[in-house]
């Protein structure tokens, strides 16, 4: 199984994903640094068959149509403001069948959030929009919905709220390949989106 990891930075979650599941992952990310950082750090784990480390934009991936059986991202997009244009990029170099798998920060009914954030130093950076929005957008491009699952954390009392809209997960999704962590927003409560598809055609 091949795997596309856009955004992910040093590739914790990617080496975590190899190691556990033994599949092949490619880590994309704009941030040259990050790259060269993720690979030494691959290295000594020795990992370095199974992960590796390309430099480039989510906007303009350098891969051929169908090249993947999974993309993932996990706390990417909020940087990215051409949405329309990342998630037609995750489209073309899925193969027909293969899996998408989000776990976002998107925008919610929450006050204005107070900068900075974990995601961005200021607004002129941090590009959340609303799930409704998202989830029209994933849907329109050519994505059949797995699962769309909420988690909305108040941050003074520490209690959780999981709203779960589910549908049967793909039996070819192994559980380690949804395993996350939620994030703040910082405004009146945090939550976050885990959201699974799979591309039709």
């Amino acid at each position: 199984m091949r795997v596309l990891d856009v955004g992910g930075g040093l590739g914790g979650p990617a080496r975590n994903l190899a190691s556990e599941i033994g599949c092949s992952v490619e880590v994309l990310d704009v941030t040259e640094e990050f790259c060269r950082a993720g690979e030494i750090l691959t290295t000594r784990t020795g990992l370095g068959d199974l992960v590796s480390f390309r430099h480039a934009s989510a906007l303009d991936m350098p891969h051929p149509d169908a090249s993947f059986d999974v993309v993932w991202m996990q706390h990417s997009s909020m940087n990215i403001a051409d949405k329309e244009r990342l998630y037609a990029e995750i489209h073309r170099v899925l193969r027909p069948g293969g899996h998408l798998a989000l776990h976002e920060i998107m925008a919610g009914p929450v006050t204005p959030i107070h900068f900075p954030v974990p995601w961005a130093r200021g607004p002129e950076i941090s590009f959340l929009r609303p799930p409704e929005e998202v989830r029209a957008l994933i849907t329109g491009i050519g994505f059949e919905e797995s699962a769309w699952m909420t988690r909305q954390r108040p941050p003074c009392d520490g209690l959780g709220n999981d709203s779960r809209q589910q549908t049967q997960r793909p039996e070819s999704c192994h559980p380690s390949a949804c395993t996350w962590c939620s994030a703040p927003t910082w405004g009146k409560c945090s939550r976050t989106w885990r959201v699974t598809c799979k591309r039709i055609g």
